[in-house]
């Protein structure tokens, strides 16, 4: 029984590797397209469902919104850092981000991109199985800060 659940965690991790890996190929191989084709009909709406994991035994739902809220929150602290080191005042800070972050969510396409990769893996490897958060491990080589964000948020190790 052991045996069995080390091999489906050994190729629920390969698989969420192969994922991410693919997912670091689409910008080498791409090819510019315009962002918009004339006559072209929006696409349709869709809701974006969450990430369902365990968390000691404890069901966690993880939306896209809950990602986004964290990378920004990364992104004002590390922000808060530079300028402090800049030599300004937590007043002139707090102005600073208060500016530059009115109105952000956090829902950059690097967040959205490994949102979207994650739910994928994880569907893709658990089925309908709810995996327990310190199962999953996600290897990838040079995520951006949204993406390593977004992974550290669904993995728990932000």
């Amino acid at each position: 029984m052991k045996n069995i659940k080390n091999r489906k965690v050994i190729l629920a991790i390969g698989a969420l590797t192969l994922v991410l890996l693919t997912s670091l190929m689409i910008p080498i191989v791409g090819t510019p397209a315009q962002a918009h084709m004339p006559g072209a009909e929006p696409p349709p709406e869709f809701e974006l469902e969450p990430i369902v994991i365990s968390d000691g035994g404890v069901e966690i739902e993880i939306a896209i919104e809950d990602v986004g809220s964290y990378h920004n929150e990364c992104m004002k602290e590390f922000k808060a850092k530079m300028l402090k080191k800049k030599g300004k005042t937590d007043e002139e800070i707090a102005k600073i981000i208060e500016k530059e972050f009115v109105g952000v969510t956090g829902t950059c396409p690097c967040t959205s991109f490994a949102f979207r990769a994650a739910l994928l893996g994880i569907s893709e490897l658990w089925s309908d199985e709810m995996p327990e958060r310190s199962d999953i491990k996600i290897i990838t080589r040079r995520p951006t800060p949204g993406a390593t964000q977004c992974l550290q948020y669904i993995t728990g190790t932000g």
